[in-house]
């Protein structure tokens, strides 16, 4: 937003006259940026000056003094904006109220001065909402950080220096389709890797929900997928291995712990699956070129290569879908080469 606004009352009636900033008084606010009291970065005056009341924003080290808007609400209510592109844009400040009058029954080398509020700290204006971090994409595969079904997800939550302070933070996931959200993880320290725990196939909506003690509140969305293992068993996925395949089920670097490798030309593995926007083959890192082609839904597709380029656990071979979540689908790989054998170890489907 462009600025704030106080509004703000006083005990008695003040007239302009007893405005007049030459003869008679003011009202002020003082502006702190970085909670450092008694020294303040800004001063907006509001007096009756040339026939109406006035607003000035004044920065006392630079001397220079702007405009803003301030009027009378009533005999004792006044109103001023307080410009935020004018003290500096800040995340957040510090400000209290005070009147100053030098005329009778004061003076000018006696005046009378009130200030609210009359002890530190300062009244706390928190502009900005927690800060969320992730280095991962907004679509994730949870393999590239784990080999199992859990995935640490990482992330960080911190607050303006200055601001009011990090009340809370909440990482939930969602599978999709579902209507209600599984808290995951959550507290008041904004640094680390909360566990997301997650099944075979699983597709996870993730937000982080974070609030200041304010009430300012942010959030970061991600979207997380958990591949079909090579093996996988499941009712609504299934794979076919025709050919030589070997297949291992103790490998430390693997999804799950099971591969499926084949050196054998014409060899195929075939994948059947429902929905989807995109299917990846989850391949391992080869030592030469491994070639597979691939035939998605009776039409030919390309081929994979599975190369020494390929992270152990990474995502190659990667197909758009068409139709919907309820859309059959069928993936078939041939292996054309394969001298040291090519490797499956799952299969990623993005919503």
């Amino acid at each position: 937003r462009r600025f704030d606004q106080l509004a703000f009352s006083t005990w008695n009636t003040v007239t302009n006259t007893e405005l007049d900033p030459v003869h008679h008084g003011n009202f002020g606010v003082g502006i702190d940026l970085n909670n450092s009291p008694r020294r303040y970065e800004y001063v907006i005056y509001i007096s009756f000056v040339r026939g109406r009341l006035r607003g000035i924003v004044y920065n006392p080290a630079t001397r220079r003094a702007t405009s803003t808007a301030a009027v009378r609400l009533g005999a004792r209510s006044f109103r001023v904006n307080i410009p935020l592109q004018a003290i500096g844009s800040p995340a957040s400040y510090r400000f209290f109220l005070f009147g100053f009058y030098k005329a009778s029954p004061c003076s000018g080398a006696h005046p009378c001065s009130d200030v609210i509020p009359n002890r530190f700290p300062l009244v706390l204006q928190d502009l900005t909402p927690p800060t969320l971090g992730s280095t991962v994409d907004s679509v994730q595969l949870s393999t590239d950080s784990s080999a199992d079904l859990t995935y640490p997800f990482p992330m960080s939550v911190s607050d303006d220096h200055f601001g009011s302070g990090l009340r809370h933070w909440e990482v939930q996931d969602q599978l999709f389709g579902a209507l209600t959200w599984t808290n995951v993880a959550g507290g008041n320290v904004g640094v680390g890797a909360p566990v997301i725990t997650g099944v075979e196939g699983g597709a996870y909506h993730v937000r982080v929900l974070a609030a200041d003690r304010a009430g300012n509140t942010s959030q970061l969305n991600r979207e997380l997928v958990f591949p079909f293992d090579d093996q996988t068993t499941g009712t609504t996925t299934s794979v076919i291995y025709n050919g030589t395949w070997s297949q291992v089920s103790n490998s430390s670097t693997s999804f799950l712990g099971t591969t499926s490798t084949s050196s054998t030309s014409g060899d195929t593995a075939t994948f059947s699956f429902t929905g989807g926007s995109k299917v990846c083959l989850v391949g391992m890192t080869a030592v030469g070129d491994e070639l597979a082609d691939e035939t998605l839904d009776t039409i030919p597709s390309g081929t994979v290569d599975e190369t020494v380029a390929t992270p152990d656990r990474g995502p190659i071979g990667c197909l758009d879908l068409t139709g919907d979540g309820s859309t059959s689908h069928t993936l078939v790989l041939t292996v054309s080469s394969a001298i040291d054998g090519f490797t499956i170890d799952g299969l990623e489907v993005i919503p």
